[in-house]
């Protein structure tokens, strides 16, 4: 059905081209590509069971610089589709001639979990624990959903969406009682491990020693970085002139200290990209499936987010019109700190 229907945009020219997970030749995994015809549908899957990349990234790439002439459907997953709205709030996406299409999602493995399952060998105790702790089984805001929770439909969520329906001659909505009875089911699911899970996550940091350890193994790669899709910086101070030092410099370093552990200021790293974008981590865990030394960064990260996002009262990748947080001034902000109003 969902096919079908990504082919229908195409026979009735609604859009030029689609942004899917497609097979990659020669592999078993899906990659965000861009295509011009429904030929190339036989290749794609609505919603994969792994994600190598945040397809975001990719329409933040294509819009960034000026939006496209014609129209690009994008199918992205919940957690892609909240990163597209943080990057639109960062002025990193521009929608105009982008319709979105939102699938349900049931999780991810890692590609290395991927290749050795394949996807006739579905093991949903291996999906990610990021996965396993997200809290949008469903897409928060498309033009149009393409669900399978409550039973296979397709449903308009904006008045784009609903012109296109109607267009296409299309009624097939959701069971909304049954759909709701099963993401709700999910949610709370979720909810439960997503205690669990980060309640040991803030017992492994706590502490300057703990934190140290736990980060202990970390190579400096910034990989983690360049793989999160709220990141977007044509320069990163971390890789900037400010961390590029002349050998006398290091040498009066040992010099005072004795020591010197290299590579350095891998903590400052992590501490400065957590400051830098907490609020807007929407725990894709992109950061973490990156890491060489499996370390569990999207955990933290998770953690600190939400505590931070929590305070502001800011859920990130939900609303197009909820203003980023540190972008807006609030007079009455954090008053039950104890600041006192001017």
């Amino acid at each position: 059905m969902h096919k079908e229907f990504l082919s229908k945009l195409f026979d009735e020219g609604i859009i030029h081209s689609l942004l899917v997970p497609l097979k990659k030749p020669g592999t078993p995994f899906y990659f965000p590509a861009l295509i011009k015809s429904k030929e190339f549908l036989s290749d794609a899957s609505i919603s994969p069971m792994v994600m190598p990349v945040s397809a975001a990234t990719e329409v933040s790439k294509i819009t960034r610089v000026s939006s496209p002439s014609k129209t690009i459907g994008v199918v992205l997953r919940p957690c892609e589709i909240r990163a597209l709205v943080e990057l639109v709030k960062l002025k990193q996406i521009n929608l105009d001639n982008i319709l979105i299409i939102g699938t349900d999602c049931e999780g991810t493995y890692t590609p290395e979990d991927y290749e050795e399952l394949k996807p006739e060998k579905i093991d949903k105790e291996k999906i990610r624990e990021v996965c396993k702790i997200c809290e949008y089984p469903e897409p928060p805001l498309a033009d149009i959903i393409l669900g399978f929770y409550g039973g296979e439909g397709i449903e308009a969520r904006s008045p784009k969406g609903e012109e296109i329906l109607k267009k296409l001659g299309i009624e097939k909505g959701f069971d909304r009682e049954k759909r709701r009875e099963e993401i709700e089911r999910v949610k709370k699911e979720r909810q439960e491990k997503a205690k669990q899970i980060l309640e040991a996550t803030r017992e492994k940091v706590s502490g300057i020693e703990n934190l140290t350890k736990f980060f202990g193994s970390c190579i400096n790669c910034h990989n983690c970085m360049k793989e999160c899709p709220i990141c977007y910086c044509n320069e990163c101070f971390f890789e900037s002139d400010v961390f590029r030092f002349e050998g006398e410099r290091y040498l009066s370093w040992v010099e005072r200290r004795g020591t010197l552990q290299l590579p350095r200021d891998e903590l400052l790293f992590h501490l400065g990209r957590m400051n830098h974008m907490g609020l807007s981590c929407i725990g894709c865990g992109m950061c973490e499936q990156s890491c060489p030394r499996d370390i569990e960064v999207a955990h933290l990260f998770i953690l600190i987010g939400r505590e931070g996002q929590r305070e502001f009262g800011y859920t990130p990748g939900t609303s197009l019109e909820e203003p980023l947080p540190l972008a807006t001034f609030k007079e009455d902000e954090f008053v039950k700190l104890g600041e006192e109003k001017a």
